[in-house]
């Protein structure tokens, strides 16, 4: 790429300027990628990637999704996948595509795939040669439906009709609280509302509230005998109060902290209209459908009470499941069933899914646990970062199962704040910018006894002297440098250092001109470090070099391996 493309930004629309060199690419084959980046491709194949400040080569592929997710088809009927690459600019991989059976889905290596009978199967998608894999499930039904169906409305008698009729000439008239007559089976909020409503009465068993407004209602069934009830309330959220054997609910937000509910099924049609979520004090035992693909919320609103189980089926997305439990059976998707700080399960049965404990310990989350094959727990007790900050909030992170992430920890130029992170496991990445880099005013520490792995590049990369890095714990193996300053400064404290396959000489590294500039730094407190001497380094300009902190020495402890220890 050398003197070959000069990029110019003007109210943030690329142009190239072709220097003496020919190149043959013209403006037409620039590509803007966002605010501070572009792709540059000449008939279709990518030749440079720019970001702030660097020009890349095309990048290899480091990982692939598969971007429709689960799905559900017609038998007979046909649907295309779309594959998502990381790094979104990268050279477009070769793809192998296989069906896990195809009696029942087949699909050709465009990615295209053919319902044939009913019935589930897998369908992977790989980049020959690489750990690169990802997989969908396609379920096959005879009408393509999905999940359960919708009970039938209970029919108005005309007495019914004339009460009905009589509580939305209420609501129209600015009447909130509405006493529901008893044996009323239908009730309708006219779209005209334009206010919250309390609905007070004895609830008929299979009754139907319908809300057309975009106002909150509140439905309190003053019965003693529990209820079903379908609730029709897609732009506004619904709060229960009393007892309810099973809820339909075509709403996102169900609000029961108030009422016992046995079960609730999300309806079918809030699909891809935002996050769904219950929160009930509920009754014994539970069960939580929904077959859409928006994330789901289920929480226990009673931090005293162990109900004896819950079964939760949601096929095609990920959970999060809040408060104590007894007996916890979960079906999700290939994303995650999350479980948050005050979550607790005398048993956990995972049907399918991976498991992701938020700021505790899985064994706090749980007593006993039981996966299905292909299920995993971890990777770690808070969300894990993955390609940017924008997966991430500052704050602990502990890693406290094997995990490996294409993206590593990267923080761009627009991150801020303090992360901690503590390896009690095994991390590893395959991305070349290194397990993790910062381009911003991130400030990261990095303790505990686990693995850091990235045997295809950089180890920990600072390229901003707003941000910094500070490595208390753990073993960092790399390819290229397992610690790389280029703007900023890297203090480490302790940790175990090693090159996989690099020059060691290059195994703590500055920018040659920043280091002379004084502007990357690498000061050394602690640690071991194999093939290579801290205090007498060749990696930068004018060397040897010392990386060791004054009060500080590197001692030989074993044939080629140094300690940094306090000079006494």
């Amino acid at each position: 790429m050398d003197n070959i493309i000069d990029f110019n930004y003007e109210n943030h629309n690329p142009e190239l300027i072709i220097n003496e060199f020919e190149t043959g690419i013209t403006p037409e084959d620039i590509t803007k990628r966002s605010h501070n980046g572009m792709a540059i491709r000449k008939e279709n194949d990518l030749i440079a990637w720019k970001d702030d400040e660097e020009i890349y080569d095309p990048a290899d592929v480091e990982a692939i999704e598969i971007k429709e997710g689960d799905i559900f088809l017609q038998v007979g009927s046909t649907a295309g996948l779309t594959i998502v690459t990381t790094p979104a600019i990268a050279n477009e991989p070769e793809l192998v595509w296989e069906s896990s059976d195809n009696s029942i889905i087949e699909v050709n290596q465009s990615g295209v795939v053919f319902a044939k009978a009913e019935g589930s199967a897998d369908i992977f998608a790989s980049v020959p040669g690489s750990f690169t894999k990802c997989f969908v499930t396609i379920t096959a039904t005879a009408d393509g439906k999905v999940g359960p169906d919708k009970p039938a409305e209970k029919e108005n008698t005309p007495e019914q009709d004339a009460i009905e009729q009589n509580i939305e000439e209420q609501i129209l008239s600015g009447t909130t609280s509405i006493t529901i007559p008893e044996g009323s089976n239908n009730i309708t909020i006219p779209e005209g509302n334009t206010k919250a409503i309390t609905l007070v009465g004895n609830i008929a068993p299979g009754a139907t509230i319908t809300n057309n407004s975009g106002k909150s209602v509140t439905i309190n069934n003053s019965g003693s005998e529990p209820v079903n009830i379908i609730i029709e309330s897609p732009n506004a959220s619904v709060t229960l109060k009393g007892n309810y054997t099973e809820v339909w609910a075509n709403t996102k937000t169900i609000n029961a902290s108030s009422a016992k509910i046995g079960s609730v099924t999300f309806d079918n049609e809030l699909e891809g209209k935002g996050n769904l979520s219950v929160n009930a004090d509920w009754s014994d035992p539970v069960e939580v459908i929904s077959y859409n693909t928006n994330a789901m919320t289920i929480s226990n609103a009673s931090d005293e009470s162990v109900l004896e189980e819950l079964t939760v089926t949601a096929p095609r997305s990920s959970v999060t499941i809040n408060g104590k439990w007894g007996n916890v059976n979960a079906t999700v998707s290939k994303h995650t069933l999350t479980l948050n700080q005050n979550f607790h399960a005398n048993k956990l049965v995972v049907l399918a899914g991976n498991v992701l404990v938020k700021n505790c310990f899985p064994e706090q989350a749980y007593d006993e646990i039981e996966l299905a094959e292909g299920s995993t727990v971890g990777p770690c007790t808070y969300y894990c970062p993955g390609a940017s900050n924008t997966t991430s909030n500052p704050g602990v992170y502990n890693i406290v199962s094997d995990c490996r992430y294409a993206n590593g920890i990267v923080y761009g130029t627009f991150a801020s704040g303090n992360y901690e992170y503590n390896n009690y496991a095994r991390f590893e990445t395959g991305n070349k910018n290194g397990i993790c880099l910062i381009r911003s005013g991130v400030h990261a520490y990095f303790k505990g006894e686990g693995v850091w792995v990235n045997p295809n590049g950089y180890g920990m990369w600072l390229a901003s002297d707003k941000g910094s890095i500070d490595i208390y714990g753990g073993h960092f193996i790399a390819e290229t440098h397992a610690v790389y300053a280029e703007k900023g400064t890297i203090n480490i404290y302790g940790g175990e250092f090693e090159l996989n396959a690099g020059d060691p000489k290059y195994l703590l590294n500055c920018l040659d001109a920043a280091y002379t500039a004084g502007t990357a730094k690498i000061i050394v407190y602690g640690g071991k470090f194999h093939d290579f001497d801290p205090a007498n380094s060749m990696s930068e300009p004018g060397g040897p070099v010392s990386f060791v902190a004054p009060g500080y020495k590197s001692v030989e402890i074993e044939e080629g391996i140094w300690e940094v220890i306090k000079d006494e």
